[in-house]
């Protein structure tokens, strides 16, 4: 799996619980658009978890809120799968 096709999956997920489409990579996903919807990232991490067969919930622990962006979660989620995939 691509790291673009990674990120759709995220965008298109985080889209589904939150109605909220994530523009840019940079964004703070914890921001005032998304901040509101806190409860719901339970829901986006259990189904990416399920989606791609690892941890994500492990990214948690290792950023802070100021750094949880679409861009930083993917390149988490893709890191982690091809480490798996070894």
């Amino acid at each position: 799996m691509t790291q673009e096709e990674v990120r759709t999956i995220v965008k298109d997920t985080v889209q589904k619980w939150t109605d909220v489409s994530i523009m840019s990579g940079s964004s703070n996903m914890m921001g005032e658009t998304l901040s509101s919807f806190t409860v719901n990232w339970l829901y986006v991490f259990t189904e990416l978890e399920e989606k791609f067969g690892t941890h994500v919930f492990r990214y948690l622990e290792h950023t802070s809120y100021k750094e949880f962006t679409l861009s930083n979660l993917t390149n988490y989620i893709y890191s982690t799968i091809n480490e798996t995939a070894i």
